[in-house]
């Protein structure tokens, strides 16, 4: 289990060199307005290939919309601290994906975690699968966000984890937002 603790420090060390600065921000007056109803998304990808994959996701948002991220074993959500203000504004999802294969083991482990980051918050943490050795990270985790404009409160997939999709949801909080906590599900 030391390779997992491992594992787990680098991708928080490579997660905080990627997202230094990532505080919500007004938006650029140089980039214009957004179209009624809408957010921008711009994809970067950080660090790819092997063993480690990390992608950021820049959204250009209304002020007064959150930011949800929905798989199937995990959900974040970033709420906007201006829920009147509808001024443009800079938010961002930092995606990544780890694969390690601990010395003398008979398994691999694949991390993933989605963080949304909004007014200076963020949410996620990671999620850590058992799979079998000769499972690519690639393979496992295909992260197929996309550039472009999209309508608020429109889940669009931006990965998959094990061919189950992961949805991003910008605009009014999602139902799973809303939801109060329970525990044993």
């Amino acid at each position: 289990m030391n390779s997992i603790a491992s594992m787990n420090i680098v991708c928080c060390a490579l997660l905080t060199g990627a997202v230094t600065g990532c505080d919500l921000q007004p938006a650029s007056p140089k980039q214009g307005a957004l179209p009624a109803n809408s957010f921008s998304l711009s994809v970067q990808k950080l660090v790819t290939g092997g063993d480690v994959e990390i992608t950021q996701l820049t959204l250009r948002l209304p002020g007064n919309a959150s930011i949800s991220v929905d798989g199937e074993h995990f959900h974040s959500c970033t709420f906007s601290q201006t829920p009147n203000d509808a001024t443009p504004r800079e938010g961002q999802v930092i995606v990544s994906g780890s694969r390690i294969t601990p010395p003398g083991n008979d398994k691999a482990y694949i991390q993933t975690s989605f963080r949304p980051q909004s007014n200076g918050t963020s949410a996620g943490g990671t999620v850590t699968y058992p799979v079998p050795p000769n499972q690519t990270l690639e393979s496992y985790f295909p992260i197929s966000a996309a550039d472009g404009i999209y309508k608020l409160d429109t889940p669009i997939e931006i990965a998959k984890v094990d061919g189950k999709p992961v949805v991003l949801t910008v605009g009014n909080p999602t139902k799973s937002d809303l939801a109060p906590s329970t525990s044993g599900q």
